[in-house]
């Protein structure tokens, strides 16, 4: 919940360090040490939020809020600026990933094959692995980008909206869109984190169009 202020403070001392008084200084690096704010990446909010102090923060966090209040009010192209910039890959379907930290392959079992790890692979079922790795090297194609997903459950909202006879066909991207809002206060945008959408879309698009046609038949008079 916090990677949106947290970021948008980031972006304020990175752009308007110079003109920050000593007393907003002070009171962001009471919550945030200065030093970790040069760590600042406008994509992803875990350089900085892994550095907050937490026991400050939970001790104080009207004053946090405060001061981030206080911040925004100074400097808000700041903060709309760190907002837009970090959900990019969301406004944008088809833009590329601008740095490591928005690249997460699909299959992560490089963690468990790292010798800081006491696990040992065995691999019983070698076939149906060398068959997801396979299928995961496509999901570079545009359809898995994470922009392409969220424009899609739009525009099945808006179809949805427009078949007025039937309203409740509206609560069926519905629920994606409420997944996605909770998105835009995340860390930052990765497709892990929107593939299981894209994975329902198909069956979304199947009761979508049932409702519909279900019930034109039921409207059509009987012979």
């Amino acid at each position: 919940m916090l990677s949106v202020p947290i970021q948008q403070i980031g972006c304020v001392y990175r752009d308007q360090n110079g003109s920050l008084t000593e007393e907003e200084l002070n009171g962001i690096n009471r919550f945030i040490p200065l030093e970790s704010l040069s760590k600042y990446n406008s994509h992803i909010a875990d350089p900085v939020k892994k550095d907050v102090n937490d026991e400050v923060l939970e001790q104080d966090f009207t004053g946090f809020i405060k001061l981030w209040l206080r911040l925004g009010a100074k400097y808000p192209k700041s903060y709309i600026k760190a907002y837009l910039v970090q959900y990019s890959p969301y406004w944008y379907p088809f833009s590329e990933s601008y740095d490591s930290f928005s690249i997460t392959p699909y299959i992560e079992d490089y963690a468990i094959l790292d010798e800081n790890y006491p696990f040992i692979r065995v691999d019983r079922f070698s076939r149906a692995y060398d068959i997801y790795r396979k299928l995961a090297k496509g999901t570079s194609l545009p359809v898995f980008s994470r922009g392409i997903i969220l424009w899609l459950c739009l525009t099945m909202f808006a179809f949805a909206l427009a078949l007025r006879k039937n309203k409740k066909s509206v609560l069926i991207p519905l629920l994606s869109l409420c997944y996605f809002a909770t998105l835009f206060l995340g860390p930052l945008c990765i497709a892990r984190y929107t593939y299981h959408v894209l994975a329902a879309f198909p069956l979304m698009t199947a009761m979508l169009l049932n409702v519909n046609f279900k019930r034109k038949s039921t409207d059509q008079p009987k012979s």
